[in-house]
């Protein structure tokens, strides 16, 4: 009888996004006091809310942080990319290039970045290695002069991954450039993570020497695929 009491209390509460995504109707969640909606988190795919079907396989997660009324107003925190897809990118005779770090917003977020990239070819663990620390230089350094909310619509949008796309295609060419996953940590997170993972703006950049090193490797990399012997199936 008492939780039959309890339940009957209860009722529906709309969760809408915040303005830069129109305000949109995110869910319903039944509770007692519309005050209860704070802290709740909805999963949306990332198609339903841009009405684009090449977005079916990012999903984006929302965080309830404030009330107006009976409605809850939810910030987008997550953005994540869907294992199928990556999956579908990684072909034969290319190379995987993830990573993992934190930067920081122009408004003083701290956000969590797994980029991904997919080079034309096989790549060696120099040229590998020389993708990360370029990324890691121009996220940092573009990250700290953009808010949080800029960051979430340039990577919904695919800007900031074609930009990286073009400044990468110095190193190596490559075929895909995404990001993973983009999450803005929360302070209890974040003070568990190792202050390696933090990545500054002030991070030294490539220098000439390496990028004319990296080029020639490049060349010579090419021309090693390019003459590659073709094996052929005994009968």
């Amino acid at each position: 009888m008492v939780s039959e009491r309890k339940d009957a209390k209860k009722r529906w509460c709309p969760i809408l996004a915040t303005k830069e995504y129109n305000s949109m109707l995110l869910g319903e969640s039944r509770v007692t006091s519309p005050q209860d909606l704070l802290g709740k988190s909805v999963h949306v795919n990332l198609m339903a809310l841009t009405n684009d079907p090449r977005k079916q396989s990012f999903n984006v997660r929302f965080l309830v942080k404030s009330v107006d009324g009976d409605t809850g107003v939810a910030d987008l925190i997550e953005y994540q990319m869907g294992r199928a897809y990556v999956r579908r990118v990684v072909r034969k005779g290319t190379s995987r290039v993830d990573d993992s770090f934190v930067v920081r917003t122009k408004d003083n977020v701290h956000c969590l970045v797994k980029p991904l990239f997919v080079t034309k070819h096989h790549v060696n663990n120099k040229i590998a290695t020389s993708l990360r620390k370029k990324v890691r230089e121009l996220l940092a350094r573009r990250v700290a002069q953009t808010t949080s909310s800029e960051l979430f619509t340039s990577v919904i949008h695919n800007q900031l991954q074609m930009d990286l796309k073009r400044e990468l295609k110095r190193i190596y060419p490559l075929t895909t450039s995404e990001i993973r996953v983009l999450e803005i940590l929360p302070e209890n997170r974040l003070a568990k993570l190792s202050p390696v993972m933090i990545v500054h703006p002030t991070a030294a950049p490539v220098s000439e020497e390496t990028e004319e090193t990296l080029t020639q490797e490049k060349s010579q990399e090419e021309d090693r695929l390019e003459h590659k012997p073709v094996q052929r199936k005994r009968k």
